[in-house]
């Protein structure tokens, strides 16, 4: 269970959309967080991806570099 506190305007913005949606506030609200953390999860196995990219290809520089020698 969460509850959290929006401004009145937020709130005001939530009930507008869900209605837009036809849809409760909170089932929109959990979707919006659920898509978020969805969104984060994929960002950092990005990031650890880039990481691993960035890795090997120093890795194969200095390979390359050592052949050159």
């Amino acid at each position: 269970m969460l509850g959290i506190r929006l401004s009145p305007e937020a709130e005001k913005e939530l009930a507008r959309h869900a209605r837009a949606l036809g849809r409760g506030k909170s089932v929109v609200a959990r979707e919006w967080i659920l898509e978020r953390l969805e969104r984060e999860s994929i960002d950092a196995q990005m990031r650890r991806a880039a990481q691993i990219l960035a890795q090997h290809d120093r890795e194969e520089d200095y390979t390359e570099s050592d052949l050159d020698d």
